[in-house]
């Protein structure tokens, strides 16, 4: 979403008409969020730092806090909300490579019980049948 919002504001769009555009083209709860965040400053008459604020208190996670409070001090500020909202972005998909890579890193230790209870034991069936059947021959 944060990428959409950043190729949306560097197209030239204001930051309410991209969150209106985003909330539209995407799909999911922080779509419809962002979408609950467009009816108040279209409706209700919040200001920007005000409706994402609102977002913040709504959804509750890390990464959205960060992103509402970066966006509400650089318009309150006046200083470039697209160069606030890219380097949201960047965070943001760090976080997400980082979780990724967690979650590969402990794949390993999560193949072993397969990998003991299912392989070796047809390895060790299929590396000893013929020994065991050469020494019941030669006995």
């Amino acid at each position: 979403m944060l990428e959409l919002l950043s190729v949306a504001i560097g197209a030239g769009l204001t930051p309410e008409r991209a969150i209106r555009l985003v909330s539209a083209r995407a799909e999911g709860p922080l779509a419809d969020e962002f979408a609950a965040a467009d009816a108040d400053i279209a409706m209700l008459g919040y200001t920007l730092p005000e409706a994402l604020g609102n977002l913040a208190r709504r959804v509750e996670v890390p990464q959205v806090s960060m992103f509402a409070a970066a966006v509400s001090l650089a318009a309150e500020q006046g200083s470039s909300i697209g160069a606030v909202i890219e380097s949201q972005a960047e965070s943001a998909r760090g976080a997400y490579f980082k979780e990724l890579e967690e979650k590969a890193n402990k794949l390993p230790t999560k193949m072993i019980v397969p990998m003991i209870f299912l392989i070796l034991p047809s390895l060790f069936i299929l590396t000893f049948t013929p020994l065991v059947l050469t020494l019941i021959d030669t006995l």
